[in-house]
């Protein structure tokens, strides 16, 4: 009998505590937040900016960056040069009030938002980089682009992409020049130099497995 109590104690005990510490509803909202990267509009900020106040508010768990407005490619939305990125994301950084990534999409070739006529170093395909089949000229690529991306505050990097280049066809990825090729070998070695010093989130795109029949690594789809 005492036995049993017990065990009706430990079973019963973490709903007591689990509901003695549900949070509230701006604790919820930033526990949500911390799980969230999101956009924002703006080439700089400052403290009455409404994306600051929701940014220490929410407390989200990163931001991505990009250069060019999607509605209009004429119109910058964060990127317009290496010293005004600088800025920007040590604005970001001073106003956030938890850790925070900042993050960008820079695949290299067509795939860039670090672009030279921004006055940034050219970052190469993942297709030339596999075509060169060099693993010095790989980490040589990668040095540089890690190298850019520390001195302008970049920690995250969507990239590299490791879907492979099955289907010439495909217009997503092969066409973009956004693979290494269709050996997993030849990208496994290109990517072991992906940029230290920030956070390289290796990418694959569902959608074109589905449409174009690609496979990525270790996949038999």
């Amino acid at each position: 009998m005492q036995g049993m109590r017990k065990l009706l104690i430990f079973l019963i005990m973490p709903l007591f505590l689990s509901a003695s510490q549900t949070p509230s509803d701006a604790g919820l909202k930033q526990q949500i937040g911390r799980m969230i990267i999101i956009g924002f509009d703006a080439d700089r900020l400052d403290a009455a900016d409404p994306f600051v106040q929701a940014l220490r508010r929410y407390r989200p768990g990163g931001v991505i960056l990009f250069d060019r407005d999607y509605r209009d490619r004429n119109r910058t939305k964060n990127i317009a040069s290496a010293q005004q990125l600088a800025v920007l994301t040590a604005q970001l950084r001073s106003f956030a009030t938890a850790p925070l990534l900042i993050s960008v999409d820079q695949e290299g070739g067509k795939v860039a938002r670090l672009k030279p006529q921004y006055g940034f170093p050219e970052t190469p395909s993942a297709a030339a980089v596999g075509d060169a089949n060099d693993p010095a000229y790989a980490a040589k690529v990668y040095g540089i682009l890690a190298a850019t991306l520390q001195k302008e505050g970049i920690n995250t990097d969507f990239a590299p992409v490791v879907d492979l280049a099955i289907n010439p066809k495909n217009t997503v990825i092969v066409g973009l020049g956004r693979s290494y090729g269709a050996s997993p070998e030849k990208g496994s070695s290109a990517t072991r130099s992906a940029p230290k010093g920030s956070c390289p989130c290796s990418s694959i795109f569902p959608a074109t497995v589905r449409r174009w029949g690609i496979r990525t690594w270790g996949s038999s789809t």
